[in-house]
C-alpha cells in the first residue's frame, strides 16, 4: 500500500506496508501501524491499494482508514521566485512581491519611526510603538499655566526629529530640548496640561 500525492499528476509518495498471500491461503489481513511522514509537499493525498497477481478471482479491499496532518511552526525557509522573494522563520519574516510589496515582521533596521505614543495630560504614556521606547515614567512639571513634559526614549543620539499632535484646545507648545535619551515638550495656556501624540523619526542606529 502506498500514499500518493496528486498535484498536476499522481505520483507515489511513500510505501506504508505490504502483505503476501501464499498458495493455499484463502485470505489474509494486515494491520498497518501509525506512520508519520515529515516534510510533505503541498497537494491532495490518498491511500492506494495495489494488487500484483497473475491469478483470476483475487480481490483486495481496505477497511476504515484515516489520514490526518499537523502543522509544525518551526519554520526556516528562504525562497526566490519570478515575482519576489521571502524568508520565513518562527517569529520573523521578510516577504516582497511585485504586486504585494513589502511585508516585514520582527526587528527592522532601517530609517523611519523610532518611537511613537500618546501622552495624557497627566503624563501617562499609552499606544507605544517602536524599537526605542522606554519604560521610564514621564517627568511632568507645572509652573503657572505652563506644563512641561520630558519624554524618555532609548534612541541614544540627537539625530532625530519630533512630531507633536496636540489633543487639547487653546494651548500652544514647542519642543524645547532634543537630548540623546529624551525630548522635552512645553505647553502653555492650560495649568492642567495637554494630551498629545508624539512621533520620533530619524537614524535608527
Amino acid at each position: 500500500m502506498v500514499i500518493g500525492s496528486t498535484e498536476s499528476t499522481s505520483v507515489f509518495y511513500a510505501s506504508i506496508g505490504d502483505v503476501n498471500l501464499n498458495i493455499g491461503e484463502s485470505s489474509k489481513t494486515v494491520n498497518i501501524p501509525q506512520l508519520v511522514l515529515d516534510n510533505c509537499k503541498s497537494g491532495t493525498y490518498r491511500l492506494c491499494l495495489t494488487l500484483y497477481t497473475s491469478e483470476t478471482g483475487v480481490t483486495a479491499s481496505l477497511s476504515d482508514t484515516m489520514l490526518s496532518w499537523s502543522w509544525n511552526n518551526d519554520i526556516r525557509v528562504m525562497q526566490f521566485g519570478l515575482d519576489g522573494l521571502m524568508a520565513y522563520y518562527q517569529n520573523n519574516h521578510f516577504h516582497f512581491t511585485e504586486l504585494g510589496g513589502l511585508d516585514v515582521r520582527g526587528a527592522t533596521n532601517m530609517p523611519g519611526v523610532l518611537y511613537s505614543g500618546t501622552c495624557s495630560a497627566g503624563g501617562g504614556i499609552s499606544n507605544k510603538w517602536g524599537k526605542f521606547q522606554n519604560t521610564t515614567s514621564v517627568t511632568r512639571t507645572v509652573s503657572g499655566s505652563t506644563v512641561t513634559y520630558v519624554i524618555p526614549h532609548d534612541v541614544g543620539h540627537g539625530n532625530y526629529q519630533v512630531q507633536i499632535t496636540q489633543q487639547t484646545a487653546n494651548v500652544t507648545f514647542y519642543v524645547s530640548v532634543k537630548a540623546n535619551n529624551s525630548f522635552t515638550v512645553v505647553f502653555t495656556g492650560n495649568a492642567a496640561g495637554a494630551a498629545f501624540d508624539f512621533t520620533i523619526i530619524g537614524r535608527n542606529y
